[in-house]
């Protein structure tokens, strides 16, 4: 159960960071637009 834990947090983390790029692109093109 721990372990199972452990990779959820390592999924969110890795889900986390694309979908913060992902914001921060799209504010850039939308400003750029």
């Amino acid at each position: 159960q721990m372990r199972t834990s452990q990779m959820s947090a390592v999924e969110s983390d890795t889900v986390k960071v694309p979908r913060h790029l992902f914001n921060a692109w799209s504010d850039l093109l939308c400003y750029a637009a």
